[in-house]
């Protein structure tokens, strides 16, 4: 594994850790300040809920959408804003309303649209898929999966569509990552070894 994939972990660890700290903050409804038309739009829409609970976006969630923020996060994980990526999950991306996964012109990109059934209603899809391989990255988005008798009767399958992709100028090979740096030290001592041999500094045994 390559220190800049390292880093990519280190990044999606702390999404995951600002949605942990996110979800405590949402135990707590105090202090929120709801405009009036949107409780009498909840209301109208559903006027037998009983029991609501308001939440407010952490900062993380508010500033994740500030580029500049995003470049100062990727230099402190040693990161180029340039060519680094933030991958943040637990974040339902609105779709069916417009909004994008990718954000900040790519800097970062949400992979949670909606896997749960729960929130599909919400987000529009049935979730995402990031892929990254030797040529970049590519984001899929996944309609949602009705069921497996419909998908028999009628001959339906997953349907994907890729909706971002971000190909390297360069194609990452072996020889780029970590692995590669060792297979060359490697060959490197084996070619001494070799040489030392041909020069008679070492003894074939009999």
């Amino acid at each position: 594994m390559t220190m800049k994939l390292e880093k990519y972990f280190l990044l999606l660890a702390l999404g995951v850790f600002a949605f942990a700290l996110q979800s405590c903050d949402d135990d707590d409804n105090d202090g929120i300040s709801v405009p009036a038309e949107l409780s009498n739009a909840l209301a109208k829409e559903h006027p037998n809920a009983q029991r609501i609970e308001w939440e407010t976006k952490g900062a993380y969630y508010r500033l994740l959408e500030n580029e500049n923020v995003v470049d100062t996060l990727l230099e402190e994980f040693g990161l180029s804003p340039k060519s680094g990526h933030i991958i943040n999950g637990h974040v339902p991306v609105h779709q069916g309303e417009g909004e994008s996964p990718v954000k900040c012109n790519g800097k970062v990109i949400v992979i949670d649209g909606g896997f749960c059934k729960a929130y599909q209603k919400v987000t529009g899809i049935a979730g995402y898929t990031l892929i990254y391989n030797s040529y970049g990255l590519i984001l899929s988005a996944h309609e949602p999966f009705a069921s497996k008798e419909q998908a028999v009767s009628q001959e339906s399958d997953i349907v994907s569509n890729r909706v971002s992709v971000h190909y390297t100028s360069k194609r990452r090979l072996v020889g780029d990552t970590d692995t590669g740096k060792a297979l060359r030290e490697r060959i490197e001592e084996l070619m001494q070894l070799l040489d030392a041999y041909r020069k008679g500094y070492i003894k074939e045994k009999k």
